[in-house]
Parts: C-alpha cells; structure tokens; sequence
C-alpha cells in the first residue's frame, strides 16, 4: 500500500506486561519519543502480592503452604520484601519464617505509611513483592496456598491424676495414656502409691 497523505494515526496505545498506555499525545508531538517495548523491572526471582486495601502502620502475617525444601546453608534463600511507595519500590520491615518459601511458615510485614495503589500485570492494586537476593534454589517454591491473618495455634491439655494401671512388680512393664499423644517435651510424672513399710525405708 501507499499512504499518500502525511496523517498521524488516531490511536497509539503500547502494551508491556499486561499494561496498556496510551501513546497518542507522544506519538502526535513532534520530537516526542516513547519506548514501545518495555522489559520487567526485576531480572531475578520475585513474587508479587497485590491487595485490595491497604494495610499500613499495622502488622500483617501471611501464611505461606509451601512444600517443604532441601537447601544446604551456602545456598539457602534469602527474600527481601518492599512495598510500593511514590511509584518506587521501598524496603519494609519483615520476619521471614519461611526461610524464603522453603517451607510452610509465617511471613509478618510491618508496612510504614504511604502505601499506595500501582498499577502493574493490568491490575490496580497495593503491591509488596519479595525479590530473592541471596542464595538460590535447587528446586523451585511450589505454594498451596497464602492464607492473610494468620496465626498458628496448639491444642492441647494437661492431664493431672490419671491412673494408668496397676503394676503386678514385673519389670519392663507398659501401660497406655487414655489420650494420646503426648507432646514432644512434656515432663510426665509418676506418681507411686507407697506403703507403709516403703515409706519408713525411706525416711
């Protein structure tokens, strides 16, 4: 085809990871350069987490359902969280339990005022990302779930004068809690009936 009159196109619209932007003043001013192609801001291994409300000067506890990783200490992974703040990325105060997604833990943010909503994947919304900084993986993170305010909790209780059974003075003997299991950790105690004549010998 041939374009025989010089004319701008109506529209100019570029579109980089899920994002569109309209070009369509740049593309009609004259010495008014924009990049069609845009690339990822991050080159290495981060995972975003976008959020309909914000959550700022407050903290959060994120559980993550992560399959549970080898890793050896020299190559153990390291993620550092930031949220996004004044169109740029800002570092935020973490506890990371999960070892970088290595196993299924807690991960607490503690988000600093300024928190604001960015648009990026095509979806408008309050961004943190952990970018892995240190170590690497020999197998990739695979998640089941993130699960927002989460705590974890034990139940159990303790049991107090219980008789496990009567001992007929045969050693190597075994007797059954009624409820079980027992705890790793737990102190339990004996407690045997004396007679008489025992408790004299002892004293």
């Amino acid at each position: 085809y041939e374009l025989l009159e010089e004319q701008f196109p109506q529209s100019c619209l570029t579109f980089n990871n899920l994002n569109f932007v309209d070009q369509t003043d740049a593309c009609r001013t004259t010495f008014k350069w924009f990049p069609p192609f845009v690339e990822l801001e991050d080159l290495i291994k981060t995972i975003y987490l976008g959020f309909d409300d914000s959550f700022e000067g407050s903290p959060i506890k994120l559980l993550f359902a992560a399959k549970e990783l080898r890793y050896t200490e020299e190559q153990k992974p390291k993620l550092e969280w930031s949220f996004r703040t004044d169109n740029k990325w800002e570092p935020v105060s973490y506890e990371d339990a999960t070892d970088g997604l290595i196993r299924q833990e807690i991960l607490q943010l503690q988000i600093p005022r300024g928190f604001e909503k960015f648009s990026i994947f095509g979806q408008s919304s309050y961004w943190i990302k952990g970018s892995l900084k240190k170590g690497q993986y020999d197998e990739l993170p695979v998640l089941s779930g993130i699960f927002p305010n989460t705590t974890w909790t034990m139940q159990a209780e303790t049991i107090q004068d219980e008789i496990l059974g009567s001992s007929n003075g045969e050693e190597k003997q075994d007797f059954q809690f009624n409820k079980i299991s027992v705890l790793e950790g737990e102190q339990v105690r004996v407690l045997e009936v004396l007679s008489q004549e025992e408790t004299e010998q002892l004293e």
